[in-house]
């Protein structure tokens, strides 16, 4: 289950690990540069405990906690404008609703490998936006 990509976008993984659009639209509805970095930071420091949680979780086949830390996940990537992460999120939220869990874990290789390009862009943007 893939989400619709935005009209100017092409079907499939984004190309750019994030909407810098969507980012900067985030920053100005908390209007304090130094509270949105704050919250980027508990992203980039809480996202590999995520990880953790949800290779454990796939692993004992506790689609519970799957869902839930998806779905979390996913709200805070769709807020950083991390549209491919968000996409991840959503397929992984759709296997722990189907069969074996094991159909989860190719996604969580890709969750982390795309985290990884999130994490270089939101700190390249945020050393960019704090000049």
């Amino acid at each position: 289950m893939t989400a619709t990509p935005p009209a100017d976008e092409p079907a499939g993984f984004p190309s750019e690990p994030i909407d810098v659009r969507r980012l900067r639209e985030s920053l100005a509805e908390i209007g304090v540069p130094a509270v949105f970095k704050e919250l980027v930071g508990v992203f980039l420091q809480e996202t590999p405990e995520r990880i953790v949680t949800l290779r454990r979780a796939a692993a004992a086949g506790d689609r519970r906690t799957v869902k839930f830390v998806a779905h979390t996940l996913k709200g805070t990537c769709g807020y950083l404008g991390a549209r491919g992460l968000a996409r991840i999120c959503q397929e992984l939220e759709g296997v722990s609703a189907g069969g074996a869990m094991t159909g989860g874990l190719p996604l969580l290789d890709e969750l982390e490998a795309e985290f990884g390009r999130v994490r270089a862009a939101l700190q390249h943007e945020l050393g960019e936006s704090a000049r």
